[in-house]
């Protein structure tokens, strides 16, 4: 798999031509939070990956049930760029 690299401009030529309204509300800070619903258990899994311990060279995985709330896994790994790793938990 190979990936694709642009230039920050050519991304925000983009974004301006082709989201104007998105890129105002970016700009002021002003996030729309939308509300899912999830009929049942293990329907909706949710997936994050935090960089609040990046000082210390750790990163915070998690996946949550959505309907329950229930943490399904929580690692700590040394990295947050090993896609085996986000991929092994599914």
């Amino acid at each position: 798999m190979s990936a694709y690299q642009f230039k920050r401009d050519v991304i925000s030529r983009h974004n301006h031509e082709h989201d104007p309204e998105g890129v105002r509300d970016r700009r002021a800070r002003v996030f729309v939070r939308h509300l899912y619903d999830a009929a049942a258990v293990n329907e909706c899994w949710a997936f994050d990956q935090h960089d609040k311990w990046r000082r210390f060279g750790l990163y915070l995985h998690v996946g949550l049930e959505a309907y329950s709330g229930r943490v399904m896994w929580l690692k700590i790994w040394w990295t947050n760029r090993n896609p085996r790793l986000v991929c092994s938990y599914l």
